[in-house]
This record gives structure tokens, C-alpha cells and sequence, in this order.
């Protein structure tokens, strides 16, 4: 009688054990994803009133615009503001007065983090990338996620944006482009991106003052 090897038959099972296995992870990994807990709404509407309180209490009874300050700062870096109730580091305030929305900016999460909570708030929010206002080159990057996403994507040619520094200096932009990809010579791009980073569009605009 011939003999037959257990071997291919242990093979088989341990491949299958294997494969359990992976199946068991995988489900761990997307309950993981599903299930994370995501910042509140309340964090987020603290992050944009601590930021508004900051730029009223910096700009005091009067405002400026960039017309006041761009002569003697310009190309200077883009200030920000380190707020140590929060553990955000704050650029300013993005703003459509149109549409009534406006959204905190906050350093790129690059930049050190304070904690897990801050962390999570800051993903959620509008992020400076690069540039600089005073410098005519800043970048800013939105979540797709966030209301405001949709209304950045809703513009149109000569629609206003306005972002307000940390220091309480508001720079006023009409958008110059809406498309897939940004064009040169733009004093300010806004790219839309999706939950992987990857840039789903993208304003250019020049300052206006």
C-alpha cells in the first residue's frame, strides 16, 4: 500500500489558520477606523471662539487692513499664535462673508502637537501649508469634510475671501481661478482635499487690499 504524507495536509490548514487570521485583523483595523472618536462640534466651535476672542483683543478698537501694514512688513513670515488653553498653534481666520462662514486656520499638523485631542480638532480644520500673506505667496489647505469646503468650491470668479491674521490684519482676495490645480503668481491657493490629502481643487486668488 502506498504511504501518504501528512505534510501537504498541515500545509493547508496552517495556510487557512493564516488566513483567519488576516480576516481578524482586518475587521479589527476597520471597526478601529468606523469607530474612532471623532472631536465634537463643541471642540471646534471652541477653537473658532478662542481664535475670534484672540484677534479682537489683538487689533483692539481698530482694524487693519493690508493696507495699513503691507508697506513695512512685506515679505515678512506669517505670525501665528500659540495657544496654550488648546494645544492649537493658530494662523487666523479664513473667512466668505457672503455665505457667513468662517473657519480657524491652524498650522499644519506637521508642527508640533500638544495632544491627542488637539491633534484631532487640528485635522479637522483649514491648515497653512506654506507662504505667507505679507509675502503674497500662502497656501492653505482645507478637509473636503468641513462645511466650509463646500462653499470654497461654490465660488466663482471675483467672489471675496478673507483671512484675518492672528495680529488682526485682514487681507481681502478675489478668486482669479477655480479648477483642479492652481495657477502661478497667486497671492493665495486654497486647496480642497480629500480625507487621503489629495487635492480635489483648488482656488487662486490675488489680494484685493
Amino acid at each position: 500500500m502506498a504511504h501518504v504524507s501528512a505534510t501537504p495536509r498541515r500545509s493547508g490548514q496552517g495556510l487557512i489558520t493564516l488566513g483567519i487570521c488576516c480576516l481578524v485583523a482586518a475587521a479589527v483595523l476597520l471597526a478601529w477606523a468606523l469607530w474612532r472618536p471623532q472631536p465634537s462640534a463643541d471642540r471646534l466651535q471652541a477653537a473658532w471662539s478662542e481664535l475670534a476672542a484672540h484677534i479682537e483683543e489683538t487689533r483692539g478698537d481698530q482694524a487693519s487692513s493690508a493696507l495699513d501694514v503691507l508697506e513695512d512688513h512685506r515679505m515678512e513670515p506669517m505670525p501665528t499664535w500659540d495657544s496654550s488653553a488648546s494645544g492649537l498653534e493658530y494662523v487666523g481666520m479664513l473667512e466668505v462673508q457672503a455665505a457667513d462662514v468662517s473657519v480657524p486656520v491652524v498650522v499644519s499638523d506637521e508642527g508640533a502637537a500638544s495632544d491627542e485631542a488637539s491633534d484631532e480638532v487640528g485635522e479637522r480644520l483649514p491648515q497653512w501649508l506654506s507662504g505667507s500673506c505679507y509675502a503674497g505667496n500662502l497656501v492653505v489647505q482645507v478637509p473636503e469634510s468641513l462645511e466650509a469646503a463646500t462653499v470654497l468650491r461654490s465660488l466663482e470668479l471675483g467672489d471675496e475671501i478673507q483671512l484675518t491674521t492672528v495680529e488682526g490684519v485682514t487681507f481681502l482676495y478675489g478668486v482669479s481661478a477655480s479648477a483642479t490645480t492652481p495657477t502661478g503668481g497667486s497671492d493665495l491657493v486654497i486647496l480642497l482635499v480629500d480625507e487621503d490629502g489629495t487635492t480635489t481643487h483648488a482656488l487662486s486668488c490675488q489680494l484685493v487690499w
